[in-house]
């Protein structure tokens, strides 16, 4: 950790222990103090110094508002993020349920927040092969969000990336190709979306051509990518060596075992570790 870090954790955990000398435990006001330092924690992928915090903060919010209040849901999605990034993908689809099932009782006064649920849900479930109940909730969260496959909202841009993904479990390459090819124009249009993002959604795209066996559309889509990444971080991050390697693959099922290796070597030059921001 940076000693920018330090300081901010540090401070984050005063902040703490002063509330909890002024108020009893599960007070509100203790809330926002965990919910700051548990994100910090989370960032940092301190995942289990994150937990104890997300519970707490949950345990508060069902004390002060109810089991059924949205709120409640919000909650129990943070530590069901928390649970995807340890990889415990069926804890995470419980604490999703959960808040499916309060926002559900909500109607259409909090449906996009219930799109938002759905969509994580989506992909926990898709982390679990289990591809069928994914299809079926990402197809819901799209109508949630008014049914239109070519919205240019970020979430419907995430519903139809999932969309994409259960279409490739599923081998069908050309109807997630279509997907994609709409979510990089969406973003290109999008002044808010960075120049990395859309990279990461054109090697995506890349990645669905190459599967497909149009080798040349691959090639077009991954060089368009491999540009996009040295251009928003330089040349020697690991993610644009990843895309060296992502244009390597695609030359050896070319047959171009030349090319393909003179590719790999690139991407293996030694680079300097880079140390998440």
């Amino acid at each position: 950790m940076t000693h920018t870090g330090d300081a901010q954790e540090s401070t984050l955990l005063q902040e703490l222990v002063q509330l909890r000398t002024e108020f009893p435990v599960l007070d509100p006001h203790l809330f926002p103090a965990l919910q700051q330092l548990a994100k910090f924690y989370f960032d940092e992928h301190r995942f289990n110094e994150a937990r104890p915090l997300l519970n707490e903060a949950l345990e508060i919010r069902i004390q002060a508002l109810g089991e059924t209040h949205f709120q409640v849901a919000e909650s129990l999605c943070h530590l069901a993020a928390l649970a995807a990034a340890l990889h415990e993908h069926a804890e995470a689809i419980n604490l999703l349920k959960q808040a499916e099932r309060i926002l559900s009782g909500y109607g259409d006064e909090r449906r996009e927040q219930l799109a938002t649920v759905l969509n994580q849900l989506v992909e926990s479930l898709f982390a679990e092969s289990q591809y069928t109940e994914a299809t079926d909730l990402a197809k819901r969260a799209l109508e949630l969000q008014g049914g239109n496959i070519h919205g240019a909202t970020p979430e419907v841009t995430r519903t139809r990336n999932n969309l994409a993904a259960l279409h490739v479990a599923r081998g069908e390459y050309y109807l997630a190709a279509r997907l994609l090819k709409l979510n990089v124009q969406v973003m290109k249009c999008d002044s808010k979306v960075s120049e990395l993002a859309v990279s990461t959604a054109l090697n995506n795209l890349a990645e669905v051509f190459r599967l497909q066996g149009q080798l040349k559309e691959a090639w077009h889509q991954a060089v368009k990518a491999l540009w996009s990444r040295r251009r928003s971080l330089g040349r020697q991050h690991p993610m644009v060596a990843q895309s060296w390697a992502n244009l390597a693959a695609i030359r050896f099922d070319e047959g171009k075992y030349a090319a393909a290796e003179s590719l790999f070597r690139r991407a293996l030059v030694p680079r300097p570790r880079i140390d998440p921001p």
